[in-house]
């Protein structure tokens, strides 16, 4: 029983790779490009901001990606922004959404300005260089 518990501690400690330092970011979203007082719930004519700030990064190339989630966990948008960073340090990246309208023969014949399938909870999906750092649920709800 005991060779059986060094065995998986040791098959354990060599499967964690070394300098492995822990990613620390939080992201929220915001009803404006303030970012002062983080909001969950947006009307169709809204901007959703998304704030995105990591700290302790280490120096090097980077990328922050969101992916914008509707209701049904489809991709709507995917957004990315590139940094190189010459030393250790934190770092803030913005990004936002805005439902486009649709078009004026579709609106006559609908009777609604934007799809119905845009109403409910939404996910930002934050990623650091390919790794998933934050989901950030926010809804848009009908006027």
């Amino acid at each position: 029983m005991f060779r059986l518990f060094l065995s998986a501690l040791f098959w354990t400690l060599l499967m964690v790779p070394g300098n492995v330092s822990a990613l620390s970011c939080e992201a929220a979203s915001f009803s404006s490009g303030a970012y002062v007082t983080p909001q969950s719930r947006f009307s169709f004519l809204d901007k959703v901001h998304i704030k995105v700030f990591c700290r302790d990064l280490s120096p090097g190339s980077h990328a922050v990606t969101v992916d914008w989630l509707d209701p049904y966990q489809e991709i709507v948008r995917q957004d990315s922004q590139s940094m190189d960073l010459q030393q250790k340090g934190n770092r803030s990246l913005f990004f936002w959404i805005k439902l486009v309208k649709k078009g004026a023969m579709a609106r006559m014949f609908s009777g609604s300005d934007f799809n119905p399938k845009f109403i409910g909870q939404w996910t930002a999906r934050v990623y650091f260089d390919d790794q998933v750092v934050s989901l950030v649920q926010f809804n848009f709800e009908p006027l």
